[in-house]
């Protein structure tokens, strides 16, 4: 069944290439959204029932542990889609250690995933909501 509410809603969702993310794009997509993938996997990764979806519009690869690459990111979006109706932020960074095992480098790289990143995209394209 067609949720009318998606039909033709340009949605921006991170973290396409992992579970959740496949998922949630075939649904959104089967839905209606027209859909802007973000990615640190490369596209060919991806399922072939996502790459080849009329409702895809496009998939982005960006390394969201770089502000400066969501940033450039959300500028190529922009020109390309101008604002979108929706964002889901789902990208997200795990390191299944215990807390003492963590390095600096490994504790920033998930700050900068898991919070820096959708707070820069947000950021980025709230003024246009």
């Amino acid at each position: 069944m067609l949720n009318k509410t998606l039909k033709d809603k340009i949605v921006i969702l991170t973290g396409i290439g992992g579970g959740i993310g496949i998922c949630a794009a075939e649904r959104l997509m089967n839905n209606g959204a027209k859909l802007i993938g973000i990615s640190s996997k490369e596209k060919k990764s991806l399922p072939s029932s996502i790459l080849t979806h009329k409702n895809l519009l496009d998939i982005f690869s960006c390394n969201f542990q770089f502000p400066k690459e969501v940033d450039k990111t959300c500028k190529i979006i922009k020109t390309k889609y101008n604002c979108p109706d929706i964002i889901i932020n789902n990208a997200a960074k795990f390191d299944f250690k215990k807390l003492e095992d963590l390095s600096y480098n490994e504790i920033m790289s998930a700050f900068n995933v898991n919070i820096i990143a959708p707070i820069l995209i947000c950021k980025f394209f709230i003024k246009s909501f």
